[in-house]
């Protein structure tokens, strides 16, 4: 099924703050203004009212995107800071397995229906081989969860794809985690952390890849 947003449209858009006859009050009440209706009032919105009625009804979509900055490295195994054009970037070796982690907050319009997860990278000069991530998510559950240990799910990793031709080219590597033991029951509203780490395969591009954002939505 094909979507698109209410306020793409040019002539619904020319409409905003426009009153439309949303129907008949039947027992009378008040507005959202608190205003009384009397029964039998006619009822009238603004096409940005009912704009935002749809969008609630729906749920809003939402994402949430770390940047390098953003990293809460592990003690021991984990990517480094690094700029590549004033960009800021984490470097992952080739040869160790290294690790970077966020926290975020899962948005409370999260629906059950499990985690789109894309991973924006570069190599630094390989122009060869190929390149894979893995992801790991770890609910903390108020009142539950102990943040003085680690309780990642198990991974879900990327396939290994060929690196671009020219340096400087970024890569976008997505890969869906399902609801429940791949994000480690983690629900609507609570607090997690996802971890990233380059996978060490055979073929694998030489020198550091280059993570530049992680942008995390629904499926």
């Amino acid at each position: 099924m094909t979507t698109k947003r209410f306020d793409s449209n040019p002539k619904l858009a020319a409409l905003a703050g426009t009153e439309i006859l949303a129907g008949t009050s039947i027992a009378g009440g008040t507005d959202d203004a608190s205003n009384p209706v009397a029964p039998g009032a006619d009822i009238k919105i603004t096409v940005d009212q009912l704009k935002a009625y749809i969008a609630d009804a729906a749920g809003a979509p939402w994402s949430i995107v770390f940047r390098p900055y953003d990293n809460e490295p592990p003690a021991t195994a984990y990517a480094t800071l690094d700029l590549r054009n004033n960009r800021p970037v984490l470097d992952f070796d080739s040869s160790v397995q290294e690790a970077a982690v966020f926290t975020g907050v899962l948005p409370a319009g999260y629906a059950g229906g499990g985690l789109r997860i894309v991973i924006f990278c570069a190599l630094t000069t390989a122009i060869t081989g190929t390149v894979g991530w893995d992801v790991a998510i770890e609910r903390t559950q108020a009142a539950a969860d102990d943040i003085d240990n680690d309780g990642f799910a198990t991974a879900v990793a990327t396939p290994a794809v060929a690196v671009p031709g020219t340096s400087g080219h970024v890569l976008a590597m997505a890969l869906n985690v399902a609801d429940g033991a791949e994000m480690d029951g983690l629900h609507a509203g609570e607090l997690f952390r996802v971890r990233v780490r380059r996978t060490i395969a055979a073929g694998i591009a030489a020198g550091d890849a280059e993570l530049l954002a992680v942008s995390i939505r629904e499926q």
